[in-house]
C-alpha cells in the first residue's frame, strides 16, 4: 500500500514537473516560438554554393564546378532535392546553356564549355532546385565571372564618364560623387530622444561600390556633435545620443574636398533601442534601452525577445523593463556561425525592433594542406596530403572539392571570390550586392570584425522577417521539391471541359521500349512516376474515356518558367577586361603560339572546327525541305540542329546565339528594330515567326509561338534547322510583318506535324540529367606521354571527389605544367555534420634547367 502510495505520488509529480514547463498556447512568446518551428519545418531553406575551378576563363575554355546543397543552420548536406539546376547566362541576361543534375546526398558535379559563338564580357552562373523557387529567385546562387577572348589586342573597356583618371588610378569625378547614395540607418530600426545608439552609415558610388567619405554630425544650430569616417565598403557607424526636439545634418566630405548634406533620421519620443554587441569571445551581450520617461509608471514595462539563426531558435526569453537599460548575455557556442537575429516583441507578439548580427563560432573544419616540399620543378608530380579535424581536434570524414591554378597567370584578389564561407554564411542570407563578400573571412580581427558589423547594420537580413509566420497555421510551399526521378502528370478533361473520371491514360517511349499505364482519379488527374532519366526521350501520352472515347483532352501540369531578373551584382561587372586579365589572355595568346609551331591546332581554329558527316551516310538521309521563301542558302544566319540537342527549349537554345535578337515576353525581338518602334507595348519590334513555310501572327498565333519556343512543340532535337532574315532583300517577299526580321524554322519532318489537332494525345520530352565531363590531367611518369611537349595550362588540377578517411586524411597527386609559377591550391567542402571547410595553400614551380 506505501509502494503504491509512493508511485502515486512520484506520478503526481511528473505531471506538475512537465506542467511547469509545457508551453502555454495562449502566452504571445510562445505562440511565437511554436509559430517558427512550424514554418521552419513545413519551409527548410536549401541553399546552394558552386565551387569553381577558377576565377575567370576564355572562350574556349571550360568552367569546372561541383555543387553543395545544405540545409538548416548547421548547413546539413540536404536530402530534399534530387535534382538541381545551372543556368550561364550573358550580359543581356539571356540564358546561353543550361544543365540539369542529379543530386547525391547534397552534392553534384557539372561543367560548361564556353563555346566559341559567345561573346566575352561578364557572365554569370546561376544555380537552384526546384524547392529553391518558393524561398525566390533573391537566393538562387549567382556568381558573376569575366570570359576574355584571349584572341583580342586592343584594350576592351566600357567606357564610364562617372570615372577620372588620377595617379593611374580610377576615381569617381566631382558629379558622380555629388550622385552617390548616403544613407544612414540606426540600430535596430529607430533614433529615440534621450537614448544612446549607434548610426550606421553606408556610402555607395554611382558605380554600386562603396566609397571612402567623412564627415560631421551638426544640430540645427549648427554645433558639432560627433565625427564619423568610412571603413570597408563605405560603411561605418559612430555613436549618437539625440537631445529632445533637436534635428541633425550629417556634413560629408568627399576625397576630392567636395561636399553634401544629408538629414539624419528624426529621433521617437518614445521607443526602443535594441543593441547587441560581442565585448568577449565567448559570449554576446544584448541590451534594450528607453527614455527615463517610459519607466516612471507604477508597473514596469514587459517584453519578449526571441534571438533564431536559420530559423533555429537560440534564446525566448520574457523581459521586464524597470530601467533605461536592460542587459542580457547569451554563451556564443549556442549559435551556429552565420547571421543571427534578435528581435524585440511587445507583450502582445508584436514586433518593436530588430537587431542583425554575424556570429563566429568554432565550428569550422581545420584542414591542413602539406607537400613534401615548397619548390617544384616544371612538369614534376607533386602529393599533397590533406587532414581534417574539427574544433576540438578530432578527425573528420569530409568530401572536398580541390583546383590547383598557376596564380602567376591569373592574379586575382581572394577578397573578391565567392567562397563556401562568404556564400552560405553571408550572401545566401541577403539580398542584393555584397562588396568583396570574402574579405570577411579573410582574417578575424578587430578591423574585419567591424566591417562585417557594420555590413548588419545597414543591409541586414532579408531571408525571414516576422510577418511571413503565421502563428497556428504552416507555410505552404508552392512548388514541390524535385527528387532524381521524374514524373509526368497532369489531368484528363472531356471537351466540355469536366473532369474525365476513370479515365485510360497510357505513357509510351518508342526509344525506351517503354508503355505504362494508369486511370485517373475523381478530378480526372493522373500521374507517371519513377523514372529516371539519363537520356533525352520523347514520350507520347494518350488518354481515352471510361467509355473508350477519344473525345477528351489531356492537360499536362507543367512548373512555370523562372524569369532572368537583372543581374543584382552589376558593381562587381568587370569594367575593363583586358587589363585585368592581361597575364590570362597572354598565357592563352602564348599557348597558341606554341601549338601551331608544333604542328598543333591552335585554340582559334579548335573553336572554329566544324564536324564533317561521310558522304555515303548523306546518301541515306531523306532530302531536306526547305521553305525559305528567297531560296537555300539565303540568309543572314543559321543555327542548325546539332546545337539544339541539350536545350530545355528552342529559347534557351537561341538566347544568346542569334545576333542582333533578344526574348521579350516570350516573343523573339530584334535589337535592330526600327527606331520608332520602341517594344513597350508587347508587340512592337517582334520578329516574324515562320514554321515550315506557315507564318505566325503574334496577336492571333501567340500560343502557338510560346508553344514553339518555351513548350517544346516541336522538341528541339526535332528542329533540322533555325534560319535568321535580317537584311531587307531577304525580309521583303515576306510583307509587311517582317519590318524586324523573320525567324524561319524547319522540322526535320518538314510539316507533317501540321495533321489535325487531336487533343487526347500530348507529346512531351522531359529534360533528362546532363553527364559531366572528367577532367583530363597528364600522367608524365606513364610511357610515351610527351614530356617536350609545352604545358601552358593554368588550371593545373580538378578534382571535385576528395574524401577524408575515418583518421581524417587523404592524399592526391598531380604533375605540374611548365614553369615558372606561383602554384595556389584551394579546397573546400563540408563534413557529414555541417561544418564547412576552405584552405589555400601556395608553392612554387621552378622551370626547368
Amino acid at each position: 500500500m506505501i509502494t503504491s502510495l509512493k508511485k502515486l505520488i512520484g506520478c503526481f509529480l511528473i505531471v506538475m514537473a512537465f506542467l511547469a514547463f509545457a508551453p502555454n498556447v495562449n502566452d504571445p512568446l510562445d505562440k511565437l516560438v511554436n509559430a517558427m518551428h512550424q514554418w521552419t519545418d513545413s519551409l527548410p531553406q536549401e541553399k546552394i554554393y558552386l565551387h569553381m575551378d577558377k576565377p575567370y576563363y576564355a572562350l574556349g575554355d571550360t568552367v569546372w564546378f561541383k555543387a553543395y546543397v545544405t540545409t538548416g543552420s548547421r548547413h546539413q548536406l540536404s536530402a530534399i532535392s534530387g535534382a538541381l539546376y545551372i543556368d550561364l547566362i550573358n550580359e543581356k541576361d539571356s540564358i546561353v546553356s543550361a544543365l540539369k543534375l542529379p543530386l547525391s546526398a547534397g552534392m553534384s558535379m557539372g561543367n560548361f564549355t564556353l563555346r566559341d559563338e559567345l561573346k566575352e564580357g561578364n557572365y554569370r552562373i546561376r544555380a537552384y532546385t526546384q524547392w529553391m523557387r518558393n524561398a525566390g529567385a533573391d537566393y538562387f546562387f549567382d556568381h558573376t565571372f569575366t570570359v576574355i577572348s584571349p584572341f583580342e589586342n586592343a584594350v576592351i573597356a566600357k567606357a564610364d564618364y562617372s570615372y577620372s583618371a588620377a595617379d593611374g588610378k580610377q576615381l569617381l569625378n566631382k558629379a558622380a560623387l555629388l550622385q552617390s547614395d548616403i544613407q544612414f540607418f540606426p540600430e535596430s530600426g529607430n533614433l529615440v530622444y534621450g537614448v544612446a545608439s549607434k548610426l550606421a552609415f553606408k556610402a555607395v558610388g554611382t558605380d554600386g561600390n562603396g566609397i571612402s567619405v567623412k564627415g560631421e554630425v551638426l544640430d540645427e544650430e549648427q554645433h558639432h556633435i560627433a565625427d564619423f569616417t568610412s571603413g570597408h565598403a563605405g560603411m561605418g557607424n559612430f555613436s549618437i545620443r539625440p537631445e529632445a526636439g533637436k534635428t541633425y545634418t550629417a556634413k560629408i566630405t568627399f576625397p576630392d574636398g567636395s561636399q553634401k548634406s544629408v538629414a539624419l533620421p528624426r529621433p521617437l519620443i518614445n521607443g526602443y533601442v535594441l543593441s547587441v554587441s560581442q565585448p568577449n569571445a565567448d559570449s554576446i551581450l544584448v541590451r534594450i534601452r528607453v527614455p527615463e520617461q517610459m519607466i516612471t509608471g507604477p508597473s514596469a514595462l514587459t517584453a519578449n525577445c526571441i534571438v533564431h539563426s536559420g530559423g533555429e531558435i537560440i534564446a525566448a526569453t520574457p523581459l521586464k523593463i524597470n530601467k533605461t537599460t536592460t542587459s542580457l548575455w547569451l554563451e556564443k557556442k549556442a549559435f551556429p556561425s552565420g547571421i543571427a537575429q534578435f528581435t524585440l516583441f511587445s507583450a502582445e507578439g508584436e514586433p518593436l525592433n530588430e537587431r542583425i548580427a554575424f556570429i563566429k563560432t568554432k565550428d569550422q573544419l581545420l584542414l591542413t594542406l602539406k607537400t613534401p616540399k615548397q619548390i617544384y620543378k616544371s612538369k614534376e608530380k607533386v602529393e599533397l596530403q590533406l587532414e581534417a579535424k574539427d574544433s576540438e581536434d578530432r578527425p573528420s570524414t569530409g568530401n572536398f572539392s580541390i583546383t590547383v591554378v598557376d596564380e602567376s597567370k591569373m592574379p586575382f584578389d581572394d577578397a573578391g571570390a565567392s567562397t563556401i564561407f562568404s556564400n552560405l554564411l553571408l550572401t545566401s542570407d541577403i539580398k542584393g550586392y555584397v562588396e568583396k563578400p570574402n574579405y570577411y573571412f579573410t582574417a578575424d580581427n578587430d578591423e574585419v570584425n567591424l566591417a562585417l558589423d557594420n555590413l548588419m547594420l545597414t543591409q541586414g537580413y532579408r531571408r525571414f522577417v516576422w510577418s511571413d509566420v503565421k502563428p497556428g497555421t504552416a507555410a505552404t510551399p508552392a512548388f514541390k521539391a524535385e527528387g532524381l526521378r521524374t514524373y509526368i502528370s497532369g489531368k484528363v478533361v472531356t471537351l466540355g471541359n469536366k473532369p474525365a473520371v476513370n479515365a485510360a491514360v497510357t505513357l509510351m517511349s518508342v526509344r525506351a521500349n517503354m508503355v505504362k499505364g494508369t486511370t485517373t482519379d475523381a478530378e480526372g488527374r493522373f500521374k507517371f512516376d519513377g523514372m529516371f532519366l539519363a537520356d533525352s526521350l520523347k514520350f507520347s501520352i494518350q488518354a481515352r474515356s471510361q467509355k473508350k472515347s477519344s473525345n477528351v483532352e489531356v492537360i499536362l501540369d507543367t512548373v512555370p518558367k523562372i524569369n532572368t531578373l537583372k543581374n543584382r551584382n552589376i558593381a562587381a561587372l568587370n569594367t575593363d577586361l583586358y587589363r585585368s586579365t592581361k597575364s590570362y589572355a597572354d598565357n592563352g595568346r602564348k599557348q597558341d603560339e606554341v601549338l601551331e609551331k608544333l604542328g598543333g591546332l591552335s585554340r582559334t581554329k579548335k573553336l572554329k572546327e566544324v564536324n564533317i558527316v561521310a558522304k555515303a551516310y548523306q546518301k541515306n538521309l531523306p532530302k531536306q525541305r526547305n521553305f525559305n521563301l528567297n531560296g537555300p542558302g539565303r540568309y543572314d544566319q543559321i543555327i542548325k540542329n546539332e546545337e539544339f540537342q541539350t536545350c530545355p527549349n528552342l529559347m534557351a537554345c537561341l538566347e544568346g546565339r542569334i545576333t542582333g535578337v533578344i526574348f521579350k515576353g516570350g516573343l523573339p525581338r530584334s535589337t535592330r528594330a526600327s527606331p520608332t518602334l520602341d517594344g513597350g507595348d508587347g508587340l512592337t519590334g517582334v520578329m516574324l515567326v515562320v514554321l515550315d513555310g506557315r507564318a505566325l501572327s503574334p496577336a492571333r498565333d501567340a500560343d502557338a509561338i510560346d508553344a514553339i519556343f518555351n513548350k517544346n512543340d516541336p522538341p528541339p532535337d526535332q528542329i533540322a534547322n533555325v534560319e535568321i532574315l535580317r537584311s531587307v532583300n531577304y525580309t521583303n517577299i515576306y510583307g509587311p510583318d517582317a519590318l524586324n526580321g523573320v525567324i524561319l524554322i524547319t522540322t526535320k519532318n518538314g510539316g507533317s506535324h501540321t495533321a489535325a489537332y487531336n487533343p487526347s494525345i500530348v507529346n512531351i520530352s522531359p529534360k533528362s540529367f546532363d553527364k559531366a565531363k572528367e577532367f583530363y590531367s597528364p600522367q608524365y611518369d606513364r610511357p610515351g606521354s610527351k614530356d617536350d611537349f609545352p604545358d601552358l595550362r593554368s588550371t593545373i588540377y580538378w578534382n571535385p571527389g576528395v574524401k577524408t578517411d575515418i583518421s581524417g586524411k587523404t592524399t592526391f597527386s598531380f604533375f605540374n605544367a611548365d614553369g615558372p609559377g606561383t602554384y595556389k591550391v584551394t579546397i573546400e567542402g563540408i563534413d557529414a555534420e555541417g561544418r564547412l571547410g576552405r584552405k589555400v595553400y601556395i608553392f612554387s614551380v621552378e622551370a626547368k634547367n
